[in-house]
C-alpha cells in the first residue's frame, strides 16, 4: 500500500480566519506539557476550557480510584503521538528528533523526502520568495495603515486609551507617531 502525500500551500490572507486558532493549539500544547505549570494555571484564569481541563485532572489525580498513566521520555519516539509529530516536523524537519521519527514513520518519512524534492525544484523556490515578498509587503502596508488610522484618531483628539484600545498600539508607539 502506498500513502500519498499531499502538500497544500494555503494562501490564509484570503481566507476571513481568527489568529486565535494558533494561539489555542500553543495553549493546549502548553497544557498536556504540563499541567502543573504556573503558565497552565494562568492561561486558566481566561481559558474556560483550559480551566474546566485543568480542575477535571485535578479532579482525577485526587480520586483514589483513578490512575493516569505517564509516558516517560526515553528517547525514543514510541509515546510520541501523531500529533507532537506533525508539529516537530513543521517546527524543525531537519532536527534529529525528527530524523529518528522518520526512521519510524512512513508518512513522515515520505513528507521529508517530499520536502526535500521541492527544496530542490527552483521553480518552488522562487514561488515561495515570491509569497513571502508577498506577506512582508501587506504586513507592512497593514502597519502603515494603521500608523495612518492612529494619526487621524490623534487629530481628532481622541483620548489616547481608547487609541489603544482600539489599534492595540502601547501609549508610547502612538506618542511617537
Amino acid at each position: 500500500m502506498t500513502n500519498n502525500i499531499k502538500i497544500h500551500i494555503i494562501d490564509t490572507s484570503k481566507h476571513n480566519r481568527k489568529k486565535d486558532n494558533i494561539g489555542k493549539l500553543k495553549k493546549w500544547i502548553m497544557f498536556w506539557q504540563n499541567p502543573e505549570s504556573e503558565e497552565v494555571k494562568k492561561l486558566a484564569q481566561d481559558d474556560k476550557e483550559i480551566k474546566e481541563s485543568v480542575e477535571k485532572l485535578e479532579e482525577i489525580s485526587s480520586d483514589e480510584n483513578s490512575s493516569i498513566c505517564e509516558v516517560e521520555e526515553s528517547g525514543e519516539t514510541e509515546g510520541i503521538g501523531k500529533l507532537e509529530k506533525w508539529i516537530m516536523f513543521l517546527q524543525d524537519p531537519e532536527s534529529e528528533e525528527v530524523k529518528k521519527i522518520a526512521q519510524e514513520d512512513e508518512i513522515i518519512r515520505e513528507a521529508l523526502e517530499k520536502l526535500e524534492e521541492l527544496s530542490k525544484d527552483e521553480e518552488v523556490i522562487r514561488l515561495v520568495e515570491l509569497r513571502e515578498e508577498y506577506i512582508k509587503g501587506y504586513s507592512n502596508g497593514i502597519q502603515e495603515e494603521k500608523a495612518e488610522m492612529t494619526r487621524k484618531m490623534k487629530n481628532e483628539k481622541m483620548p489616547i486609551e481608547l487609541i489603544v484600545k482600539i489599534t492595540g498600539l502601547s501609549k508610547e508607539e502612538i506618542e511617537q507617531l
